[in-house]
């Protein structure tokens, strides 16, 4: 059973790593840009959204964004702490 939870974390980090070759076209995020993979990782994970075809990187977040976010992120760690007790 360990060996296939931990089988399933790996995979799952690979899964972040080949995610920007298959990134979402952002009309306002060029290849040049200096957060452009992670920027197409938090979208290609639902993480973060985008209005239309932009992500406004430069923008403000409002307050509920930034709520979302932080709800997404506890979700995460509670099921990395979930699964690493159950081990």
């Amino acid at each position: 059973m360990n060996k296939f939870i931990s089988g399933l974390m790996i995979l799952g980090l690979l899964s972040l790593t080949v995610a920007p070759s298959f990134a979402a076209n952002i009309a306002d995020v060029g290849e040049n840009y200096w957060a452009n993979k992670e920027i197409n990782i938090v979208v290609d994970n639902d993480i973060m959204s985008l209005n239309g075809k932009q992500f406004n990187p430069e923008g403000n977040m409002t307050r509920v964004e930034f709520v979302n976010w932080k709800f997404y992120q506890m979700k995460i760690w509670m099921l990395v702490l979930k699964t690493n007790f159950q081990m």
